[in-house]
């Protein structure tokens, strides 16, 4: 039987064929992974903000409730003025928030409910659009022996926070 004999002139040329091809499809690859990094990158930035704007709020309606919490049950019906006043915003993590609220009594003489709402805005209230954070807070201004006692606890029975994406 005779021995197989290889031709040089047949091979020759497939290893550079290889090569490209192997360097197509690794620069697709490449070209996909650098676009999924972009992509992601982008993301998170999106999301980064939107988790700021919603801890901003959280942290401007934390102010808000412990603010009211000594004016509840001082002066008759109370009023709620803007936190922080009527024509400033506070600003958490650079960002302008405006905080309202609204009174309305809750059963027991010296008992209030009060709502709060958080806006992201420069300007005074009222803000536009939909507020980020809503809490419903019932303040109770009598002591555990039932003397008054402004500020003396609190409930949070209610906490909203809407996505700052709207």
């Amino acid at each position: 039987m005779p021995a197989a004999v290889s031709s040089p002139d047949r091979e020759s040329g497939v290893a550079l064929v290889m090569a490209i091809v192997f360097m197509v499809f690794g620069s697709f690859a490449a070209l996909g992974l650098a676009n999924f990094a972009s992509n992601s990158l982008r993301t998170t930035q999106s999301v980064t903000q939107q988790r700021s704007i919603e801890y901003a709020a959280d942290g401007a309606t934390n102010a808000a409730i412990q603010s009211v919490r000594y004016i509840v049950g001082t002066e008759g019906t109370p009023t709620c003025p803007p936190f922080p006043s009527k024509t400033k915003t506070v600003t958490f993590n650079k960002i302008p928030i405006n905080v309202t609220c609204t009174w309305a009594p809750a059963a027991g003489a010296a008992t209030w409910t009060v709502t709060f709402k958080a806006y992201t805005c420069s300007s005074a209230p009222p803000c536009p659009g939909l507020p980020v954070t809503t809490a419903t807070v019932t303040y109770y201004q009598t002591d555990s022996s039932g003397n008054p006692a402004p500020g003396a606890s609190m409930s949070v029975s209610n906490w909203v926070v809407n996505s700052a994406a709207h």
